[in-house]
């Protein structure tokens, strides 16, 4: 019976088959350029495959006194960024910078993708934070819901109306939702 080993390859060690190289060498150059009499050239004969899954990995663990259970976990899951944690929101500057420049020179800005795509927080966490420390735009968002109407007039009304107590801007809201339905908006 034979005696499994289970030792890894030293990371310069190579391995032939015919016109294929396979090595943990790091250097890619090695087996790749000849050099023979003072002249370079590229041996395109041989084909190589560099094995880096046998690299030395390190393992860091740390210690009760390392960990603070008051972190915040940037991670929203299924929910979409907003404005309130824009922090935590990263890695689309470059397209909400393009939403940003679009502002100056459009009325209408379709943001088109499929669902879950993050479409909802690149408004939200990216565009209207960008926009609000511009300094010209007042913000407000809503979701139609089984009353579209009520939930636009519940989102309007505290932009003309700031300083309403919640009752009085229930009244106002049902109020506004009325006329968009019937189209009579004053």
């Amino acid at each position: 019976m034979s005696e499994e080993t289970n030792d890894k390859p030293l990371l310069n060690k190579s391995q032939s088959a015919g016109d294929v190289t396979i090595s943990g060498n790091e250097d890619p150059l090695v087996n790749f350029v000849n050099t023979t009499e003072g002249t370079t050239s590229i041996n395109q004969s041989r084909t190589i495959i560099y094995n880096y899954f046998y690299e030395k990995r390190t393992v860091t663990t740390s210690t009760e006194d390392d960990l603070d259970d008051n972190l915040i976990c940037p991670y929203q899951g299924l929910y979409h960024f907003n404005p309130e944690n824009s922090e935590y929101f990263f890695g689309r500057e470059v397209f909400v910078e393009e939403l940003y420049q679009y502002t100056e020179t459009r009325n209408f800005i379709p943001v088109l993708g499929a669902s879950g795509s993050g479409k909802s927080s690149v408004i939200l966490a990216g565009l209207v934070p960008k926009l609000v420390e511009a300094g010209r735009w007042q913000f407000t968002h809503f979701r139609p819901g089984n009353e579209p109407f009520l939930a636009l007039a519940q989102a309007l009304v505290p932009l003309y109306e700031p300083n309403l107590e919640k009752t009085e801007l229930i009244a106002q809201a049902r109020k506004l939702s009325g006329y968009f339905q019937d189209n009579t908006v004053p």
